[in-house]
């Protein structure tokens, strides 16, 4: 969530039942978090006891325009809402590490079990993956006519830039530095991209359900576009796109999405979607950097949506093992309607 914060907030506030703290036992007057050095220093100097967080200083600086009740109750309401919003994250957090060990010990049997076939699968490096298998459906009028909206939108602030290096997109350059170290890292092993393609071949896009009619495309992505091409009008670059959208896509996912992969070619993808690994992938491109690490990965792949695979109820049952090597994805092992492999 982002806020637009331009204001000064005013010296240390008074909240009923709220004692303004000392620099050595300061804590955040919204999120109750210990201040980091900033917020320390903020506090000695006079100013309010508030964290470097953008969403706790917008809640600060509501006590300018409410009356002291008005905001009391207001701070009162939000603060239940972290406290919410961190009893969720804990409980994700919990299941997740519950999943990861359950996957772990199924995954050291499911080698052992294939190893005996095939003695070179006993270093295999497992990778759990979703299989959340969605019908095609066609794409409605209504969706295209948002994606073409969103575009011309995002493509309209990208004009208001002088160019990408514009301050404007000072947020997103860490997506720019993410996919530099990336180029930099499949440069020196073209092993690991071919692999990492496979891998996400055979999960099917997991991670592009949230795509929706947006598809992750942000201003910068066409700024980039306009900054190489200064003559493009704005119908045309939104034609590019709007030219790709399948007949059918995957319901329930990025408008671009289907059983084929995304119908955008790599450089017109948003630079989201470009620089992404789940933490699956990433944990894998530091396993293969190991010395000892085996060149062949097992994509396992579980039943589930990868947004939502630490969400309370049964673990995730397998439905398939690939093999992927060189680049190339087999399949070695599906589940039998007894719920076994073979």
């Amino acid at each position: 969530m982002r806020f637009a914060v331009d204001f000064v907030l005013p010296g240390p506030m008074s909240v009923p039942g709220h004692r303004p703290p000392a620099a050595s036992d300061a804590f955040c007057l919204v999120c109750q978090c210990p201040l980091n050095g900033v917020g320390r220093r903020a506090l000695r100097t006079g100013g309010p006891a508030v964290c470097a967080s953008r969403e706790c200083q917008w809640v600060a600086a509501q006590q300018l325009r409410m009356g002291e009740l008005r905001f009391s109750a207001f701070i009162s309401q939000h603060r239940a809402m972290l406290a919410g919003r961190k009893a969720d994250a804990a409980r994700r957090e919990a299941r997740r590490r519950a999943e990861t060990r359950f996957a772990a010990r199924q995954n050291r049997r499911f080698i052992a079990a294939l190893a005996h076939r095939d003695p070179a699968l006993r270093d295999a490096l497992a990778v759990n993956l979703p299989d959340d298998p969605r019908p095609l459906r066609p794409v409605a009028p209504e969706r295209i006519a948002r994606y073409r909206r969103h575009l011309l939108d995002q493509i309209a602030i990208a004009r208001q830039a002088a160019s990408a290096e514009d301050s404007d997109f000072i947020g997103d350059r860490g997506i720019i530095q993410r996919q530099s170290e990336l180029d930099a890292l499949f440069a020196s092993r073209p092993d690991l991209k071919a692999d990492s393609d496979a891998l996400c071949m055979t999960c099917r896009g997991g991670c592009c359900t949230t795509g929706g009619e947006h598809a992750h495309l942000s201003a910068l992505s066409f700024r980039l576009q306009l900054d190489a091409e200064p003559d493009l009008s704005d119908e045309i670059l939104c034609e590019r796109y709007l030219s790709r959208v399948p007949a059918e896509a995957l319901e329930g996912s990025c408008i671009n999405q289907t059983r084929q992969g995304c119908t955008l070619p790599r450089e017109l993808r948003s630079l989201t979607c470009n620089a992404y690994y789940c933490d699956e992938l990433k944990r894998f491109h530091v396993a293969r950097a190991e010395p000892a690490a085996g060149a062949t990965a097992l994509a396992v792949l579980r039943r589930h949506d990868h947004w939502h695979r630490n969400d309370a109820g049964p673990f995730s049952r397998v439905t398939a093992i690939v093999r992927v090597e060189g680049g190339v994805a087999t399949a070695c092992a599906r589940r039998r309607r007894d719920g076994t492999t073979r």
